[in-house]
């Protein structure tokens, strides 16, 4: 709790300050809340962590896994690949004491797979100049594998789940068998 003073003086003749007042102000406690996308993966995919907080200084994030990492004080996002299940807790500081808030990644086998498999897949950027890459992200749940097909002919074959540089030379759309 801080205390502010306030003097207020009295400008008249033989007049010295007359009134002091002090009020106290209290430091905002802050808020944090966390989310995964997806919140279930398979060994060898990855989630995404959004952290967003208020009246923070600074934000860790740490696993029962033994990971921990540092965020700017309003969040952002991070993208995890536990190899088990693993409960992050973010915890936000701040003048008005500390906040945490926690969520947990479930990971299963390849082998352990129920349901149809689904896949989603994003590009960052969209859209490049001849000579540049983009990222391609993708995520899995029930799928043991994946492969990646171009429509110049190109084609990756990887784990389930995870990232990889395309650079083609002309237009190009990608789809996940």
């Amino acid at each position: 709790m801080k205390f502010v003073c306030y003097i207020l003086s009295l400008l008249l003749p033989f007049a010295v300050p007359a009134f002091i007042s002090s009020q106290a102000v209290a430091a905002v406690a802050p808020t944090i809340t966390i989310s995964a996308n997806p919140t279930s993966i398979t060994k060898g995919s990855a989630s995404v962590l959004t952290v967003t907080a208020q009246n923070a200084t600074g934000i860790t994030i740490t696993g029962t896994n033994g990971s921990k990492r540092t965020m700017a004080a309003g969040g952002g996002t991070v993208s995890v690949a536990p190899t088990s299940t693993t409960t992050y807790t973010a915890t936000a500081t701040g003048s008005g004491g500390t906040a945490s808030a926690s969520v947990t990644i479930t990971v299963t086998t390849g082998s352990s797979t129920t349901g149809a498999p689904t896949v989603t897949i994003t590009a960052n950027p969209t859209t490049i100049t001849k000579g540049s890459s983009s990222v391609l992200t993708i995520h899995t749940t029930n799928a043991t594998g994946l492969t990646i097909t171009g429509t110049n002919g190109s084609k990756r074959t990887m784990a389930a789940g995870g990232g990889t540089a395309v650079a083609p030379v002309v237009w190009t759309g990608f789809s996940v068998l």
